[in-house]
Formats: structure tokens, C-alpha cells, sequence
């Protein structure tokens, strides 16, 4: 058995040949007694040097407490027993066998002890090596030695020096490459000040012609990507330029060295012609840029957004529980305490009551931030405070003792547990209490997002369409919601968002920005009904149920009439014009009037890849209800939806995709050329802001 040379002090139980009686080990250090001391008011025993040094930090009893005054030794006849006992020499490569009270003695004749050289080389001699040892020899070798060691040391400080000489030699060459570099980059800012300067006098210039009634006409056209033609210049008709004329502005938006963020990029008003557009179109206000606003109205000073549904059933909460308050509490489905506030008015006492799933609301990356952050709030402190301390208590433990093993192996599973909590932790979110009722004016809402009951703290809403009101679930998430209160308040919608999609589609058709024309959708005067038909249970995707929901809900309304859908959603056409959706779109079509449009899909720009819905059919021309051969031959009057494909202009490549280099225009980037079945034409219109 490998031993470790022990002090003379220190005899643990594992060199001895018989078991060592419990009152035989101090309890400080855990060995043998040695030179044992006992206490004289508790009579327990320690080794000598342990209870000196213990009772000099601290007069009490190691092992009760109470205070010691003296130490006494033991009776002599513990000590007989004691020095009785047998041992293995501690010495390692010695096996002698001894009695313990000659444990000394043997030690210092010890053939394997080792102890320093007696003549001054202080090199470790065993008790058998000192007759022969010879400390010159010694001490030659060790200067040998350590000289091989200096000259390594030189070689390796001679390598550095020569490296940090390398280093600076390098940094003096890159100084001079930075310094001349440094004056080139000032020559170029002094050229596009100059440059900058240039432009700031011709827009002046502009401006002041714009202001006096006379615009520059050849700054204009310049601007509009136009010609005018010269044998029409009386009667101002406009020529459009064709595609090699699209790069007519490109010193425009790259001179010299200086790159302009196209600020109409996102809706090119010159090659879509919109501005063209809205000046000769004086008789409709929703294209005219008049009156204030920033997002929340129309041009018009109406409000933008009327309405806000959501057909896919992700936020409807059942309400048709009813309660009354005791003493101005109510208890919601969750357990909780909800106080009503003093404020509310409510003639008839009866409250419905429901609870919502808040990740049926959130947007997956929402709920996946929001989630992560509770958890380094709310569980990883007090798990990793709990996990540290099952950890401590293990440590504390002897692993050789037989009576805590019990205790180890308990504090070892609990260990594990905290370890699989940590591994398969999952956060579904929290519940909210709903709460509905009727002031005796009409129906009102509160979701409580406090999460306490604490009712005053949330906001009171009736269904959107009545007061334009949303609020937010919490500071961390700021996602906004709004509610719909259904069939006498047993239904509750709350109308959140599935993704941001709907806003760019919605702010490209209509936004109106007064002070910055720019950002303006197609008609900011416009007004918004917004249709949720993504599904947050199934990360936005749509539904059949929502989209059927949708289309009964814009024919059906009674509290506005809808003019265009515009749906940004689709997906693969191989069912395109089966069952009752199809039949819906064309009831929403041609009985309600409405003009929908829709994408035409992102799969191209292969052959055959437009997607569903543009690829559908009037479903009675397919022949569900006849079988003319010339009803069935018709083409553009069988059309339901209007495809859009994309079309990324030169000015959206730059503002959209950062690209820095102009490409060709490309008419259908992302969607189709060619046909649809049915023999149908893909696309009938082509939109710069569709992908």
C-alpha cells in the first residue's frame, strides 16, 4: 500500500493493524490520539497540539461548548492502552510494525526516513544514504544543472528581444501606411464636402424655383425619371423611359464617393409613377397629401386603423362564466384575488370571467425573448443559489465516513434533480385573468397583466371599433393588444399580433407621414380595417377556419363597408380552387364587390411557382354549376383575386438590400413568368413593394 510520509504529529487510523476505538481519534484533526490532552471539565480527549492551538482561538469544547480552564493529561492506563496499539511505519518503503508508544524511536533510526544533510548541502538523505554521501559531487551536478538552466533561459530572452525588435519594425511600417492613408481619407472628405456643398446650392436652387411656381423642367424630369417630349411640350404629355432609361438618375444617387440612402427606395414614386398619379388624380382625397397626422390618421384627419379582428380564434377567451364581487373581490379562474376597482360602474353586479394563455397571444420570438429574460429574473438566481448550496453541503461531508454516507447520497440525488430541472426547463408563460362587463352603456373589458389581481394597474377597454383603444401586456414584451367583446359579453377577442408583416403591408398601401412624404403608402388617405388570419398557436401560419372567418366578417360587416383586401399571405396551388374557400373567395369578389389582391408567392422565379390564392378560379366557371364550353373558355372574367408579383427596383435594391451596386430591373424577381393552370396570366399586376 502507498503511504504518504505523515507529520510526527499525524497518525491516521488507516496505518494501524486493529480497529481504533472512537474515543481514540480526535475529533479536530481526525488520527490517533498523540500526546493526548483532556479536558478537565468534560474529560474528552485530543491530541495535544490540536486542542492548544483550538483553545487558543477559542475557549470552549470542540465537542459540547462548554468552556475548558485546563487541560490535564489522561489516566495512565488509557495511556498503556493506548501506546499498546500497532502500527505500520509511516515512512514511505519502510513496513516495520511497532507499537505506537515507540513510534518516535523508530522514526528517527528509520531506514527510509529522510531528513537534510547534516554537512550544509541540505539535500534529502535517507537514514542508509549518509555514511555514503558525498556533498561536493552533490552540489557539482546541481551548478551544472542550473548553469544548463541559465543558458536556456538567455537563449529564450535573446528569441524575445529579437521578436519585440520584429514587432516594433512592424508597427513603424503600419504607422507610416496609417499615416498615409490618413491624409488620402482627408482628401476625400474635403472632396465630398465640396461635393456635398454642390448639391446643397442645386437643391437651394430647386426649392426656390419649386416655391416661385416655376420648378426647374429639366430638374424635374430629371428627378421623375421622365422625357418630355419635344413635339409635346405645349401640351406637357409625358413619355415613360424604357429600360435602359431606368439608369437616368444614377449620378443622382452615387457622385463621386458619397452614397444617398434612397428615401423613396421603399416605394420608388418615380418608376411606379405614383406621383404622376396623384397629381392628375385632384379628385380623390385619399391620394393627396393633406392634413396632419403621423400613423394614427389619414390624410383626411380620419383615424387610420377602424377595426382590428382576429378570425384565427387564437385570442378568443371563453366568458361564459359570471360572478359577482364580495366585497369588491373577485375570484378569476387562475385563484386569484381580483380587486375591482372603485371606479368601474357596473348596474347589474354580474361579471364574466375567463383566462387566456399569454402564448397563444405572443409572436414566437417575442414569447422566446420575454420567456428568457424571466428566467435569468426569476428562476436562475434562487436555482443557482439552491444548486451551490446542495453542492456546499456535499463537500462538507467525509466521503470515508460510514454514518453520513446516508446523508451524502440524499444531498447527491437532490443534486440531480436541481441538475434535470435546470436541463428540461420549460416557461409556457403566465395565465391572464379576463374579466367582462357591462357599465349600462356598453361592454367593457380588463385583462389582467399585472398578474396579482390588481385590476386598477390595467387597462378598460370596449371592443376596438367603438373607442380605438389598445394598451400593452407588459414593459418587457411592449406588445400591444385590443379586445372585441361578443354575444352579450360571453366571447372575448383579444386582438394581438402574430408577426410585423401586416404593419410593412398595411403602411406600404396606406401609411400617411405628413411631414416626411416619403414614407407615404399608395393612398394615405386610406382607412384600415385590420383582419388578423395568422395563427400564433402555429407560428402565424393561416388557417382554413381563419380565412373563412375573414371573408364572412368583410361581407357581413355592419359597421363599414370594405373596398380592397389586400392579404400578403398564400401558399402552394395544388388545391387551389377546391372546396368551400374558394367558393367564399368568389362570393367576396362578385357578390360583395370587393377587389382583393394578393401575393403571387415568392417561389419564382421558375416556371409554375405562383402560389395560392392568386391562382384561383371562380369555382362556378371551373364547371361546379355549368358546363358551357364557352363559359369554360373565359379567362380574364374567371379571375377572383388579383395576383401582385414582385418587382425590385434599382432605388429598393439600394434602400431595401443595402446594395451598394445598381442592377438591371428585373420585372418579376421573386414570382413567376409563366403560366398559371388553367392557361391563366400569372400576374396581373406588379408591385415594387410586394417582396
Amino acid at each position: 500500500m502507498d503511504k504518504t510520509p505523515a507529520k510526527p504529529e499525524e497518525y491516521p487510523t488507516e496505518l494501524f493493524l486493529d480497529p481504533v476505538y472512537n474515543d481514540f481519534i480526535c475529533s479536530i484533526c481526525l488520527n490517533v490520539l498523540y500526546n493526548p490532552m483532556e479536558t478537565f471539565e468534560c474529560n474528552h480527549l485530543f491530541c495535544g497540539r490540536c486542542i492548544q492551538d483550538w483553545v487558543k482561538k477559542q475557549p470552549t469544547c470542540p465537542i459540547e461548548r462548554t468552556n475548558i480552564t485546563s487541560l490535564v493529561k489522561p489516566a495512565t492506563s488509557l495511556l498503556r492502552v493506548l501506546g499498546n496499539l500497532k502500527l505500520t511505519c509511516p515512512e514511505q518503503g519502510c513496513n516495520d510494525v511497532v507499537y505506537f508508544a515507540e513510534i518516535m524511536k523508530h522514526r528517527e533510526i528509520c531506514v527510509a526516513r529522510t531528513t537534510p544533510c547534516e554537512r550544509g548541502c541540505g539535500e534529502l538523505l535517507l537514514n542508509r544514504e549518509k555514511s555514503e554521501h558525498d556533498c561536493i559531487t552533490t552540489l557539482t551536478t546541481d551548478l551544472r544543472l542550473k548553469e544548463g538552466i541559465i543558458q536556456e533561459q538567455e537563449k529564450q530572452i535573446r528569441q524575445q528581444q529579437q521578436g519585440i525588435k520584429t514587432m516594433e519594425e512592424r508597427i513603424h511600417a503600419m504607422m507610416n501606411h496609417n499615416v498615409e492613408e490618413l491624409e488620402k481619407r482627408e482628401k476625400i472628405i474635403a472632396k465630398q464636402k465640396d461635393q456635398i456643398d454642390l448639391m446643397a446650392k442645386k437643391l437651394k436652387s430647386f426649392e426656390d424655383g419649386w416655391k416661385s411656381g416655376k420648378p426647374l423642367q429639366k430638374a424635374a424630369n430629371h428627378d421623375l425619371g421622365t422625357q418630355t417630349d419635344e413635339s409635346n411640350k405645349s401640351s406637357g404629355t409625358i413619355k415613360i423611359p424604357n429600360e435602359e432609361d431606368s439608369f437616368a438618375c444614377e449620378d443622382d444617387f452615387y457622385e463621386g464617393e458619397i452614397f444617398h440612402f434612397a428615401t423613396d427606395g421603399p416605394l420608388p414614386a418615380r418608376d411606379s409613377l405614383y406621383d404622376i398619379i396623384c397629381n392628375q388624380r385632384t379628385d380623390q382625397p385619399h391620394l393627396r397629401g393633406i392634413g396632419r397626422g403621423r400613423g394614427e390618421k389619414t390624410s383626411e384627419g380620419k383615424p387610420k386603423v377602424i377595426d382590428r379582428v382576429d378570425c384565427s380564434g387564437a385570442g378568443d377567451v371563453d366568458m361564459t362564466t359570471v360572478v359577482e364581487a364580495k366585497d369588491g373581490v373577485i375570484t378569476g379562474l387562475t385563484g386569484r384575488k381580483l380587486k375591482v376597482p372603485s371606479s368601474w360602474s357596473n348596474p347589474s353586479g354580474k361579471f364574466h370571467i375567463g383566462a387566456k394563455e399569454a402564448a397563444f397571444l405572443y409572436p414566437a420570438k417575442v414569447l422566446d425573448r420575454w420567456t428568457s429574460e424571466r428566467r435569468e429574473k426569476h428562476f436562475d438566481p434562487a436555482h443557482r443559489q439552491t444548486v451551490a448550496d446542495v453542492h456546499g453541503r456535499i463537500q462538507f461531508i467525509d466521503k470515508n465516513d460510514e454514518k453520513q454516507k446516508d446523508n451524502r447520497e440524499e444531498l447527491e440525488g437532490q443534486l440531480e434533480v436541481l441538475q434535470t430541472l435546470e436541463k428540461n426547463y420549460q416557461d409556457l408563460g403566465p395565465v391572464f385573468d379576463c374579466v367582462v362587463f357591462n357599465d349600462g352603456k356598453t361592454w367593457l373589458a380588463c385583462v389582467d397583466t399585472s398578474e396579482e389581481g390588481d385590476l386598477e394597474s390595467c387597462a378598460l377597454m370596449a371592443s376596438y371599433r367603438e373607442r380605438f383603444e389598445f394598451t400593452h401586456f407588459c414593459s418587457e414584451s411592449r406588445l400591444n393588444f385590443s379586445v372585441n367583446i361578443y354575444d352579450e359579453g360571453n366571447l372575448l377577442e383579444i386582438v394581438a399580433l402574430a408577426s410585423s408583416h401586416g404593419t410593412h403591408v398595411a403602411s406600404i398601401a396606406s401609411a400617411y407621414f405628413p411631414e416626411e412624404p416619403s414614407k407615404n403608402g399608395v393612398a394615405p388617405g386610406a382607412q384600415i380595417v385590420s383582419v388578423a388570419i395568422g395563427d400564433n398557436r402555429l407560428e402565424a401560419m393561416e388557417t382554413g377556419t381563419a380565412l373563412a372567418r375573414a371573408m364572412i366578417h368583410v361581407m357581413n360587416s355592419d359597421h363599414y363597408k370594405v373596398d380592397v383586401i389586400n392579404m400578403s399571405y398564400g401558399e402552394h396551388a395544388d388545391w387551389a380552387n377546391a372546396g368551400r374557400l374558394s367558393e367564399y373567395v368568389s362570393e367576396v369578389v362578385h357578390d360583395a364587390g370587393i377587389v382583393w389582391l394578393a401575393s403571387a408567392g415568392n417561389s419564382g422565379p421558375a416556371l409554375s411557382t405562383v402560389g395560392a390564392p392568386p391562382d384561383i378560379k371562380d369555382p362556378c366557371i371551373l364547371g361546379k354549376q355549368t358546363k358551357d364550353p364557352c363559359i369554360l373558355g373565359k379567362q380574364v372574367k374567371d379571375l377572383c383575386i388579383l395576383g401582385v408579383g414582385a418587382y425590385v427596383f434599382p432605388e429598393m435594391m439600394a434602400a431595401s438590400y443595402s446594395m451598394r451596386e445598381k442592377n438591371p430591373t428585373m420585372p418579376y424577381t421573386f414570382t413567376s413568368r409563366g403560366k398559371r393552370r388553367h392557361d391563366l396570366a400569372p400576374v396581373l399586376n406588379c408591385d415594387s413593394t410586394k417582396s
